[in-house]
């Protein structure tokens, strides 16, 4: 299993926009190790545990034990739904649900700075997701981690069933340093 935690950014010199990734659990040691090596900036951590189970009645319970480690945690408990209004702050980013998702769901760039080369790490990817596959759910969601992040705000969840990802190429922008 993995969880991958970003904020969206953009960088003010190209003005190209991305995600940056600053956390990334990974379950099993072999992959987090790889994923660190082959991604520049990519900060990677192996929980305790972690899991997705898909419950009977549609519903899925997720799963991120950090155990003593600094991976973030996550326990969810969430069902499919048909409401798609979004609380606030939400409102005040959004003018709906599937402006939120044209938002969010098109990650085709992945940036990271790493100083020490004076440079921008542009690692160009292809999740092709259309916004009609992203299924919304709702239930309870805790995470001390996200909680440190945001506050209280209410999360928005929606489920993407099958992602093929695709890894098209990294490219590296100069950073002029003061």
């Amino acid at each position: 299993m993995q969880s991958n935690w970003r904020i969206y950014v953009r960088d003010p010199r190209t003005g190209k926009e991305g995600v940056y990734f600053f956390r990334n659990a990974i379950d099993w040691t072999p992959h987090a190790l790889a994923a660190r090596m082959l991604s520049e900036g990519m900060p990677m951590h192996v929980p305790a545990g972690a899991a997705v189970v898909a419950e009977k009645d549609g519903s899925f319970t997720v799963r991120v034990e950090p155990g003593r480690g600094s991976a973030p945690d996550l326990e969810a408990k969430v069902r499919p739904t048909d409401e798609r209004t979004l609380p606030a702050p939400w409102t005040e980013s959004f003018a709906d649900y599937r402006a939120m998702l044209a938002y969010t769901v098109p990650q085709d760039r992945a940036l990271s700075a790493q100083v020490w080369h004076s440079r921008i790490t542009r690692q160009e990817i292809n999740l092709g997701i259309p916004l009609e596959a992203c299924e919304p759910v709702a239930g309870e969601v805790r995470s001390q981690a996200a909680e440190t992040l945001v506050g209280a705000a209410a999360p928005v969840c929606f489920r993407v069933a099958r992602v093929d990802f695709r890894f098209d190429r990294e490219v590296f922008d100069t950073l002029a340093l003061p």
